[in-house]
């Protein structure tokens, strides 16, 4: 990975730019106007929560639709990157559920518009269905049907290319150790020691191995409110959303990533972690020295949630409860993970990877 010797919390504050820069406001009517010039639609369109793009749900004929208008702040590039995943994904893996790209009448994937006198990106895809997986309980099903739809899409990915892929994001666990010093944002100090200690072990185990470790572009958000179902019976992931976190990165984390996010508390974290790892390895499987690597990639990712989360409901009181809304678990599930023994762990992902499935 890129060194970051030389990080200070001015550069933190400069590569968070996108997420302090609040959507552009747009009216209904203007969205209409889209609608019917690029793409020839008329319907009832309705305004989404969002971070840091304007979304709107669309119910047209054909649809319903998401209508994206990109957050200016955003590289242009990193917004091509994200569109090219979906593009490839629909060529390569076209029964994985996630967004389909749709075109303007004259073939435009992502035509610009002026708000406010700034040029954005203005994208329709298909609205994708279900509740998000962090509205149920995790149970074995959910956890294997994690793992193993995560593994389709990095399959998918795998031979996908980009110029931006290698584009500078806060949200990349294996560069972790720059962010040491945004942990003085975290309010509590036995939550300050416990993500001191995992940068420290992360920094002894992990971090000299990286470079070995094969790379590919990712999804890099597998969270659960990125993961959707329509039914809990027989369980099945409907749709798989927000790719603005996308980037080229060692593979493992991107399974790693979603282990960060899984409920600790309620089952033993050896369980939960081979549930989910064994369904990924299935369709992707993982070499001895990604397996090593998994814990404190995990471990880290829950270092990134907890600080950057802290961090930016420090600067943006008014919207702390939807910025911490992933922390609590986060820090639940990295005091659990340090219970358990790296040893353990590691013999653990061994056995879950080489049981054998019909």
């Amino acid at each position: 990975m890129k060194p970051r010797d030389n990080f200070v919390m001015s550069d933190m504050f400069e590569l968070d730019h996108l997420l302090e820069a609040p959507p552009t406001e747009i009216s209904p009517l203007e969205v209409a106007d889209i609608l019917k010039r690029r793409y020839g639609l008329i319907g009832r369109v309705r305004a989404l929560s969002s971070e840091r793009d304007a979304n709107f749900r669309v119910d047209a004929p054909g649809g319903p639709y998401l209508l994206k208008v990109t957050n200016p702040a955003e590289d242009p590039t990193v917004t091509d990157l994200q569109t090219a995943a979906l593009r490839h994904l629909e060529r390569e893996s076209p029964s994985l559920p996630v967004p389909r790209i749709i075109a303007t009448a004259d073939g435009m994937d992502q035509p610009k518009e002026i708000f406010g006198k700034r040029p954005h990106v203005a994208r329709l895809m298909t609205f994708m269905p279900g509740c998000p997986l962090g509205s149920v309980t995790g149970t074995s099903e959910i956890r294997s049907a994690v793992g193993s739809t995560l593994a389709q899409i990095d399959v998918g990915l795998r031979t996908f290319e980009h110029p931006a892929s290698d584009h500078d994001l806060l949200w990349n666990a294996a560069d972790a150790l720059r962010l040491r010093g945004a942990i003085r944002f975290v309010n509590d100090a036995a939550k300050r020691r416990l993500a001191d200690r995992t940068l420290d072990e992360y920094e002894e185990h992990t971090a000299p191995s990286l470079l070995r470790l094969r790379k590919q572009i990712i999804h890099n958000d597998f969270n659960p409110h990125n993961v959707l179902f329509e039914s809990a019976t027989p369980f099945a992931v409907s749709g798989v959303i927000d790719f603005g976190d996308i980037i080229l990165a060692p593979l493992v984390t991107d399974v790693s990533t979603a282990l960060a996010y899984q409920d600790y508390e309620r089952q033993s974290p050896l369980t939960v972690v081979s549930e989910v790892l064994r369904a990924y390895h299935r369709s992707m499987p993982l070499v001895p020295d990604e397996l090593d690597a998994i814990l404190d990639l995990v471990r880290a990712r829950q270092v990134l949630v907890g600080v950057i989360s802290a961090w930016r409901a420090a600067h943006q009181p008014g919207n702390g409860s939807y910025i911490l809304r992933n922390s609590a678990r986060a820090w639940a599930g990295l005091q659990a993970l340090h219970n358990v023994s790296r040893h353990e762990f590691r013999r653990n992902l061994m056995q879950a990877c080489e049981e054998k499935t019909d």
